[in-house]
């Protein structure tokens, strides 16, 4: 047997594969963040599961000790009635992110409710804050009994039901109008969905609906999933759940659920992805108005259209930028329609004014546009609103915004974009709308551009046509 040499030992150990000092550090590193991640994970789900619990808990004690002052008050042991709704305290404290709602109760006496824009008398307001789960003096919780909580939930539904059919009927005498009725806070918003989909008037959403407003809120996704939620919904049913004061049988479910379980809901959701309770709220509130109104999108988009190119006197178009437009948006087609068309088209609508067309001839016209491509008056009015997306009048805008943004951003350090749509984002939801971007542009950026030009802009990003851009849709805008 013969016995290695040291020089024979040193070039087997040359050969092997050992890690250097930098690669071991680095995957031990690795190591660290991904058990780091993966603790946080699970301590979130903790936390959700043992806020369930002490709300449970604090629920029977709370119905146990009420139970026991009607006994000595009555001398009789009478039951008093059930609970009133929400009478247990949510799921988790999120009062630093609850504060940062814009739902403050006014200046004149508190009042809960207002609608911030349509024509709404006053008179219609005090009605539906008459109904409010919280009395406007105090922020107190009114105390209702069940009944009372029902007809309570009809009357909210029927008065946002009555508001949005006097919306739309304002919106078919004024074919410029857009739907302008905004709830202004998480209750309204969701009275004001209700009037929309509760075909009994009853102020409940099923388990459906609420799936659709949590997906339009971008709320679901791998960690929050559909059948996670409708699990949450089956907890009610039997009774492991009892946060809403009564236990809810499976026909309670199948009915739907209202504003007080919603917020028992979004409580849950919160806690689960581990994002503020604030966010949440401020999704729903913002989509609220988007899922009742289906037409103004396309009306709007075509206000700013017809604005954008009324280059010589503001609401009036000429032929020439009728036939410009149209060229623009990319709609002559050979054998179907033409400048000439074009032309024709804009001579022959109803409504002239020394050769000129207001909006609503311009709706007239589009119209007709729309007929030679075989299209109906809804259709048209789609075409025409689309086709904002590729017009290219504004690459210019659209450079200098983006210098502005690099150079706003450069302060922030490595993270800049980031932090700087973040510090952009007024109601912390994650998104985006024309407002909060207009106040970006003009008083962040100084851009001194009409007010119109950067709708135009805005509509072309918002791909989806969902009224908000994200801010990883912003960074990917700035970026490219």
């Amino acid at each position: 047997m013969t016995v290695p040499d040291e020089e024979s030992m040193a070039s087997a150990l040359r050969m092997a594969k050992f890690p250097t000092s930098a690669e071991a550090t680095s995957a031990f590193q690795h190591s660290l963040l991904v058990s780091s991640e993966k603790l946080r994970l699970d301590t979130q789900r903790s936390r959700a599961f043992v806020a369930i619990e002490e709300s449970i808990q604090n629920a029977w004690n709370l119905k146990s000790r009420q139970l026991q002052q009607a006994k000595v008050s009555s001398g009789e042991g009478l039951v008093p009635p059930p609970l009133p709704p929400l009478a247990a305290p949510p799921l988790t404290e999120m009062a630093p992110e609850e504060e940062e709602v814009e739902e403050d109760v006014g200046i004149n006496g508190g009042e809960a409710h207002t609608i911030f824009q349509g024509d709404v008398s006053l008179e219609d307001q005090r009605r539906i804050e008459e109904f409010s789960l919280y009395d406007p003096r105090d922020g107190t919780l009114r105390n209702l009994t069940f009944d009372d909580q029902v007809e309570r939930r009809k009357k909210l539904t029927a008065e946002w039901a009555k508001i949005v059919q006097e919306e739309k009927a304002e919106m078919r005498k004024n074919p410029r109008k857009a739907f302008a009725v905004h709830a202004p806070n998480l209750e309204d918003a969701f009275y004001l969905i209700a009037a929309t989909y509760d075909l009994d008037g009853n102020g409940l959403l099923d388990d459906y609906e609420v799936l659709i407003i949590l997906e339009r809120c971008k709320l679901l996704d791998s960690t929050l999933t559909a059948t996670k939620v409708k699990s949450f919904f089956r907890t009610w049913a039997v009774g492991c759940n009892k946060i809403i004061g009564e236990n809810m049988g499976v026909e309670d479910i199948e009915d739907g659920i209202g504003y007080e379980e919603f917020t028992s809901l979004l409580h849950w959701i919160a806690d689960m992805k581990g994002i503020p309770l604030a966010r949440c709220r401020a999704r729903v509130i913002r989509l609220s108005h988007k899922m009742v109104d289906t037409h103004s999108s396309v009306k709007r988009r075509l206000s700013r259209l017809f604005d954008g190119f009324c280059k010589r006197e503001p609401e009036w178009m000429s032929a020439h930028e009728f036939t410009n437009l149209c060229h623009t948006t990319d709609l002559y087609k050979q054998g179907v329609f033409s400048a000439g068309d074009a032309f024709k088209i804009f001579y022959q609508t109803h409504g002239l004014e020394n050769q000129r067309m207001d909006f609503a001839s311009f709706m007239d016209a589009i119209a007709r546009v729309g007929q030679m491509f075989g299209k109906n008056e809804t259709q048209s009015a789609e075409m025409f609103a689309a086709a904002v997306g590729r017009m290219d009048t504004d690459e210019e805008t659209i450079r200098r915004i983006k210098l502005r943004i690099k150079q706003a951003a450069s302060t922030y350090g490595v993270n800049g974009w980031r932090e700087f749509f973040h510090e952009c984002d007024q109601d912390e939801s994650g998104n985006m709308d024309f407002e909060e971007f207009w106040h970006m542009c003009r008083h962040k950026l100084h851009l001194e551009d009409r007010k119109t030009h950067l709708q135009l802009l805005f509509d072309r990003l918002d791909e989806d046509d969902s009224g908000e851009l994200s801010i990883d849709e912003m960074i990917a805008f700035i970026e490219n």
